[in-house]
C-alpha cells in the first residue's frame, strides 16, 4: 500500500513539473518573439532616420549649388527661361549658369555637376523644378491677395510670366518614396516692398520647412539658403 501511494505521488510531481516546463517554455518563447520584434522595429527606425539624413544632405547639396547661380541668363536677360542648346547638349550641369537651367533636372542616381554618378547613392533620385511665382499681396487670382500688415507674406503663386521671383524645389526620392523636399526663392531685385513692409528689413520665410533669411530684398537674392532651420 505504501509503495503504491509513493508511486502515485512521484508521478504527480513529475506531471506537475512537466506542466511548469511547458508554461515556462511558452513564456520564454513569447518574450523572445517580443524582443526580436523590438529589435526589428529599432532597426527599421534607424534606417528611416539614416535615409532622412541622407535625403536631406542630397537636397541641401543640390540646392546650395543652385542658389549660387544667377537669377537669369546673362545673355538673354529677364523673361528668358530654360536651358540653351549648348547647356542642354552636355547632359550634365557643367554649363548651368542661372537657376532656371535646373528646371526639369532629373538624375537617378544623383550626379555631380560634371555628370559623374554618385555611386554610393545608387538607389536615390534627385529632381528639380523652377517656376516664376508672385509674392506681392494683391497679385495673382482674385481673392488670393494678402494685406501687407496681416502678419505674414503672401504664399508664392505660380505665374506664366516674369515676376522677378523664382521658386526652386529640390525633391529627393529613395526608390519611389519622397524622403526630402526643399524650397527656396531667388529674386532679380524686383520691388518686394509688399513683402518687406511687415518684415522691417529682416524676416524668415518658411516654405516647406526650408528657412530663408529675407535680408536683401533689393539685391539679386532674397536670402541665403539655410537648411534645417
Amino acid at each position: 500500500m505504501g509503495t503504491q501511494t509513493g508511486d502515485r505521488n512521484h508521478r504527480g510531481r513529475r506531471a506537475f513539473g512537466l506542466i511548469e516546463v511547458i508554461i515556462s517554455t511558452v513564456i520564454v518563447g513569447t518574450m523572445l518573439v517580443a524582443a526580436l520584434e523590438a529589435v526589428a522595429l529599432a532597426k527599421i527606425g534607424m534606417q528611416v532616420v539614416q535615409r532622412q539624413s541622407t535625403g536631406t544632405y542630397l537636397a541641401e547639396d543640390l540646392m546650395s549649388e543652385i542658389l549660387q547661380r544667377d537669377y537669369a541668363d546673362a545673355e538673354y536677360g529677364l523673361g528668358s527661361f530654360g536651358r540653351s542648346e549648348a547647356e542642354a547638349a552636355t547632359g550634365d550641369r557643367s554649363l548651368f549658369d542661372d537657376v532656371d537651367d535646373y528646371n526639369g533636372w532629373l538624375a537617378n542616381p544623383p550626379q555631380a555637376k560634371d555628370g559623374s554618378e554618385l555611386a554610393e547613392f545608387a538607389e536615390w533620385k534627385r529632381s528639380v523644378s523652377v517656376q516664376w511665382v508672385s509674392l506681392l499681396s494683391g497679385a495673382g487670382e482674385e481673392g488670393e491677395g494678402q494685406d501687407a500688415g496681416d502678419g505674414g507674406p503672401s504664399q508664392p503663386r505660380p505665374s506664366n510670366g516674369e515676376t522677378g521671383v523664382k521658386m526652386i524645389v529640390v525633391t529627393v526620392r529613395y526608390h519611389a518614396a519622397v524622403v526630402a523636399e526643399l524650397t527656396a526663392l531667388r529674386t532679380c531685385g524686383a520691388d518686394l516692398t509688399g513683402l518687406a513692409s511687415h518684415s522691417r528689413g529682416k524676416s524668415t520665410l518658411v516654405l516647406d520647412d526650408l528657412a530663408v533669411d529675407a535680408v536683401a530684398f533689393g539685391e539679386r537674392t532674397i536670402g541665403n539658403f539655410n537648411g534645417g532651420q
